[in-house]
């Protein structure tokens, strides 16, 4: 429990950069600058949509099972609609669902972008969802940990310092 606790409170870290790069960043940039942005957002969002379960990151699997992985791929692709993905983004905890929200309340989305994503969810209603992230609480329940850890004067043991013993 404790290693998924700290895990998240390194994502929360990460997340809070990003949000603060974009608070500080996104406002000042140009037209063209927050447009190249804004395609670059939506082009990793693709990759990491298809990327994730697709089954040609896994051709050796279908092979070894004696499956034509250029088969499988394209039943995928016609298996796969927008509206299974849109189903699947209805769960707040799916990872692609909090990516959006990010990108919506960081401004990396505008209404140039708005329905790349849309045919996948509401706009509407993440927006209204308020800043609060799924894993916000354990996140911060981990910072206070650590907080308490280098307040303390604890030096936390790795692997390698137990290995050396």
């Amino acid at each position: 429990m404790k290693l998924c606790q700290l895990v998240m409170t390194d994502e929360a870290f990460h997340h809070k950069f990003g949000k603060i790069w974009a608070d500080r960043t996104i406002p000042h940039l140009s037209k063209g600058e927050a447009e190249k942005i804004e395609d670059w957002a939506w082009e990793v969002f693709q990759v990491l949509l298809f990327n994730l379960a697709s089954p040609d990151q896994k051709g050796w699997i279908y092979r070894e099972l004696g499956l034509d992985p250029l088969w499988v791929q394209q039943a995928f692709m016609e298996a796969l609609t927008d509206a299974e993905i849109r189903k699947e983004l209805q769960d707040a905890t799916n990872i692609f669902r909090v990516l959006i929200k990010t990108l919506l309340k960081a401004g990396i989305i505008t209404d140039r972008t708005r329905n790349n994503y849309a045919a996948y969810i509401d706009m509407a209603e993440l927006y209204a969802e308020g800043d609060r992230m799924i894993g916000d609480d354990i996140a911060e329940e981990g910072i206070k940990y650590l907080m308490q850890l280098n307040g303390s004067g604890k030096i936390l043991r790795t692997p390698s310092s137990i290995a050396a013993e």
